[in-house]
């Protein structure tokens, strides 16, 4: 069993000192018209590159660009994406940050790449520590309006995440998180869901595919999720009361989200540990993340360092500092 820290997926954008702060200041300058987009996107990679270096740090194994350039986690994909449409603001579950619905209006296609590029730039700093993540096809889908199909729509978004997912593999990646938050809210679409997978999976030489589920309890979704053809799953422990008893011999890849992203207190590290300790001798997979249960793009920069330091302290203590 190879036991690695892992950053889940966002990280927070800005920070309290006045240098962390420069990304919403391009922002709010550009909507002043006094600068142009090329100087935004000449500063998202500045902060981009330091997040990632902020990342490493921490000590954590895996690190991601922190989504820095996504404003919201659903319309940054859907915009790339011939067919979708981008409405109003809603509420990204039960958290106070807004993601603006995107809407189906006709077949959608592949556009041009939805990550893939992003994830170049990763990888030119962190060769061997990076790991994509975007939003799930289902998800995605299932969090916007669609006119027309619903099914035809998930197929026609599964053909496009594949062909993101070859894109993915040509540019060096060796593991990708697709968050599907929406499935833990909607079980009975479980069938749906497995369909796509199947299909996204089939890629034989794809790279290593984790299902990031959070602000839901995958308790009682565990057998079915066993049954798709996908490497693990990010668990959010916070909502899954009785997941850790359901685990025993879990052979999948698993992401222990056991650390809290969404509440400031930090944890003790000999408790997260042991906890962690005790779920380890019931799995039998060949690798566990030490991760957050959700992104730490909901905490203040400081903690969320604070946070990924942790993961990598557990997984140190885990393994008796070898990896």
């Amino acid at each position: 069993m190879k036991i690695l820290s892992k950053n889940h997926s966002s990280y927070p954008r800005v920070g309290d000192k006045p240098e962390l702060q420069k990304l919403r200041r391009a922002y709010n300058m550009l909507d002043k018209e006094k600068i142009s987009e090329s100087e935004v996107e000449k500063i998202l990679d500045d902060t981009v590159s330091e997040v990632i270096e902020e990342q490493l740090s921490s000590g954590c194994d895996i690190v991601t660009d922190g989504q820095i350039r996504s404003s919201d986690p659903l319309s940054y994909i859907a915009r790339k994406i011939d067919g979708f449409k981008i409405t109003g603001l809603l509420r990204f579950f039960d958290t106070n940050f807004l993601y603006r619905q995107p809407k189906a209006v006709s077949g959608l296609t592949y556009k041009k790449s939805l990550i893939a590029d992003d994830f170049q730039f990763l990888r030119g700093q962190v060769e061997t520590k990076s790991s994509s993540v975007m939003i799930g096809p289902y998800s995605l889908l299932k969090m916007s309006i669609v006119n027309g199909d619903f099914e035809d729509c998930l197929a026609n978004l599964a053909d496009i995440y594949l062909k993101e997912l070859i894109e993915l593999k040509s540019k060096g990646a060796g593991l990708i998180q697709l968050d599907e938050p929406a499935i833990l809210h909607n079980p009975d679409d479980i069938g749906l869901f497995k369909s796509v997978y199947d299909k996204i999976a089939a890629y034989d030489s794809r790279p290593e595919i984790l299902i990031g589920l959070y602000f839901g309890n995958a308790t009682s979704l565990l057998a079915k999720l066993n049954e798709l053809p996908v490497d693990g799953y990010c668990f959010d422990f916070t909502y899954s009361p009785g997941l850790i008893d359901s685990l025993d011999g879990f052979s999948k890849n698993i992401g222990l989200g056991i650390i809290d992203a969404r509440n400031t207190k930090m944890e003790i590290l000999a408790e997260v540990a042991s906890k962690a300790d005790a779920i380890l001798n019931n799995l039998k997979s060949a690798k566990v993340y030490i991760t957050t249960s959700c992104g730490l793009e909901f905490l203040p920069r400081n903690r969320a360092f604070d946070k990924l330091n942790l993961c990598a302290d557990v997984a140190k203590a885990l393994t008796g500092g070898a990896k």
